[in-house]
């Protein structure tokens, strides 16, 4: 608040403001003179300090009217911030409803992902626990078989001498054994059958050739018993026509048998009668 001081009239008294209490207060002079007379009453000092003062004008606090146009507009201006406020918010909704559906298949996807990759590492551990215990076993077979090997390759040896101690022969994992006596057919297919082997089926020409270096006539495991003309060997295999020299076999129903007689041909077998005695070879085939 803002006070004025001024001198009135009388030339001892001065008018001070008080500035807690809004009112002025005349002071006496140091050299106080007379007082007013009773009558006399002092002046209005507030008139004279906000006397140059204008109250505000009523007219100036009045609101200018709005016409129609201009309150519809202002409907307009508000619906359309409520309609954009709601697509705002509509829109933040569904935006925050797209990250949490990204999120929850993101989580998705890790979980797919972590128990696909557990699976696949668990399966390849699982082929390969499997595929070392089966290069364990192989190697483990692979070691018997080794010795096997060996085994019966030292089984063979002894049992290559052993029989040739008795009179057998060894040639192309078969062994051959040359009677020393004589006996039909029949009586020498049962020796042999003792002796667990069966009379010679020749094979191939190298057996057939080996079997000629004993330079005479042996029964061996060839008959048409079974049926007139169709000749067949002991095991039930037939017997190819070109493996008989030219002549043979020419014994119709008395010449049932087979042996070798002749040497120096390619094929050398002849038919004969099987009540014939004659020499005889056993075959035991090692392969």
């Amino acid at each position: 608040m803002q006070c004025f001081s001024r001198k009135v009239r009388q030339p001892q008294e001065l008018v001070s403001c008080d500035v807690f209490s809004g009112h002025l207060q005349v002071s006496e002079s140091h050299h106080r003179s007379r007082s007013l007379p009773p009558t006399q009453s002092m002046p209005n000092i507030t008139d004279h300090v906000y006397g140059n003062v204008k109250p505000p004008s009523r007219n100036h606090a009045k609101r200018p009217k709005r016409s129609n146009r201009d309150h519809e507009l202002a409907v307009d201006i508000s619906d359309a911030a409520a309609t954009e406020n709601y697509k705002s918010k509509t829109a933040t909704i569904s935006l925050g409803l797209l990250c949490l559906l990204l999120f929850a298949g993101l989580l998705a996807l890790i979980s797919i992902f972590t128990r696909s990759s557990w699976s696949w590492e668990a399966e390849r551990a699982l082929q390969q626990s499997l595929f070392n215990n089966l290069t364990e076993d192989n190697q483990r077979l692979q070691t018997s078989c080794h010795n096997l090997t060996e085994e019966m390759e030292q089984l063979h040896t002894k049992f290559k001498k052993l029989a040739e101690s008795h009179g057998w022969k060894y040639f192309q994992g078969h062994f051959y054994l040359v009677s020393v006596g004589n006996k039909t057919w029949q009586e020498s297919q049962e020796d042999c059958h003792q002796r667990g082997a069966e009379l010679l089926i020749i094979s191939n020409k190298e057996e057939q050739s080996f079997v000629h270096k004993f330079r005479k006539e042996l029964w061996i495991g060839l008959t048409d018993l079974e049926q007139e003309g169709q000749w067949k060997w002991v095991d039930g295999t037939t017997v190819n026509k070109r493996v008989w020299p030219q002549g043979e076999p020419n014994g119709a129903t008395t010449e049932n048998c087979g042996s070798i007689k002749y040497f120096d041909t390619e094929t050398g077998l002849n038919d004969a009668n099987c009540s014939v005695p004659l020499p005889w070879i056993c075959e035991v085939n090692m392969k």
